[in-house]
């Protein structure tokens, strides 16, 4: 676990102006000043000691977000911009993909570029393996070479829910079908006979009229064929209702219960297991804000933004159960078949920039450190929740410009160098 305290990008690239929302007309709010004031909500609204039953862990997690983007590490924060915008470092992060709108769209971001690079690789057949020197006991590297050409196929499983079950349970309960799914000796039959390389899975969720809905996304890097599709969706049908069944969870028809299909490009595959940033979800956010609908976490927490009680209720619920679970795993040791490099937890994905000199991290991104917001300031800043106002205006007019606008606002600072 990366410790409290990260210095991280806190800003998504800026959205040009009246980008279309999914109802086709512009969007009320520009997205990232939309998760900014998302993520200021959230921290507000989960008053640690209030939510009972909460775990030490838990109630530090809840406690991250609410100092996510607005705490810093050291006595100033660092104001950068490039082609993708303006941005600050030198805040701490939280990294939680459930919890925080800002450190989700930068943790989708990153797991999705991994999984569409794994995803090219198998489709075109390009692995890598480990192999040793002989009489080489300790050594050894890693070389790609030459397979079959693979498919991916795209399913989505579900167990029936009801408006009265808990999300504690129900998450549980999706999460042990899928694990009973893969195990046994029918399992490792399938694999091979569909040539079964590994699964990357993602845990979904909405809420509607019937209560919690969890679900999975399910990646299947197998090989190709029509075939290979049928038995696919037949066999893992009969694994899921069988184990959902002995579980007493109820009856899952073939229809609603497992849904399989080969996808057709890695983007799609990729979205589909890695999706879970806020930005999609909050850019519809006006077309679905019938109650009648299922809601996913994000919309539930615009919508107890905009005073709604019951959303309110349901993210608070959603809060204290899904920090800690994980998002998205994948089978074991199929990362390294197509990608080098660690494998990153959400945390240090959020906190990728902690430690390294601002310096150094511009002449990596070719970005321009345009000035410097010390504590003092910064703190005025955020309370009087003129954060995005900096970046927008650094995006618009340069430092000069943001300075400008803090001196209008009643922040006086002492020179165009240093926002001190």
């Amino acid at each position: 676990m990366t410790p409290l305290g990260n210095i991280a990008s806190n800003v998504a690239p800026p959205l040009p102006g009246g980008e279309a929302g999914a109802g086709g007309g512009p969007l009320a709010e520009p997205v990232r000043r939309l998760k900014w004031r998302l993520r200021d909500h959230a921290g507000r609204m989960l008053p640690k000691q209030s939510i009972p039953g909460l775990d030490g862990v838990t109630r530090e997690r809840l406690h991250r977000v609410a100092r996510c983007g607005r705490h810093i590490l050291g006595g100033q924060v660092v104001v950068v911009a490039g082609e993708g915008g303006a941005r600050f470092l030198g805040l701490e992060t939280c990294g939680s993909v459930w919890l925080c709108p800002v450190c989700s769209s930068k943790i989708a971001e990153h797991r999705r570029a991994d999984i569409e690079t794994m995803l090219t690789a198998h489709c075109a057949g390009q692995r890598r393996r480990f192999t040793k020197a002989p009489g080489d006991t300790w050594g050894g590297a890693w070389e790609t070479y030459e397979a079959a050409p693979g498919a991916v196929y795209m399913a989505t499983f579900t167990v029936p829910h009801g408006r009265w079950d808990s999300l504690e349970r129900l998450r549980d309960d999706v999460a042990e079908c899928w694990r009973r799914v893969q195990r046994g000796a029918a399992w490792a039959r399938l694999k091979a006979r569909c040539g079964i390389v590994g699964v990357i899975r993602a845990m979904e969720l909405t809420h509607g009229a019937n209560g919690w809905h969890p679900h999975l996304h399910v990646l299947i890097l197998a090989k190709p064929g029509a075939c290979v599709e049928m038995t696919l969706r037949h066999a893992l049908y009969a694994r899921w209702a069988a184990f959902v069944g002995k579980m007493g969870l109820g009856v899952v028809s073939e229809t609603h219960g497992v849904d399989l299909y080969r996808a057709h490009s890695v983007q799609a595959a990729g979205d589909y297991v890695a999706k879970w940033g806020c930005d999609a979800e909050l850019t519809k956010w006006h077309v679905k804000k019938g109650r009648g609908k299922n809601r996913s976490p994000w919309q539930l927490l615009a919508a107890a933004a905009e005073g709604d009680v019951e959303a309110r209720i349901r993210w608070r619920e959603f809060a204290a159960v899904m920090p800690g679970t994980c998002h998205i795993t994948m089978s074991h040791g199929l990362r390294d078949l197509y990608l080098d490099g660690p494998d990153l937890s959400d945390a240090e994905i959020a906190a990728m920039e902690h430690g390294i000199d601002p310096a150094e991290i511009v002449r990596n991104t070719g970005e321009t450190i345009v000035g410097h917001i010390r504590r003092g300031v910064w703190v005025r800043v955020m309370r009087a929740g003129l954060a995005v106002d900096v970046l927008e205006a650094v995006e618009t007019g340069g430092w000069a410009a943001a300075l400008s606008m803090l001196v209008d606002r009643g922040l006086a600072l002492r020179r165009a160098s240093d926002g001190g």
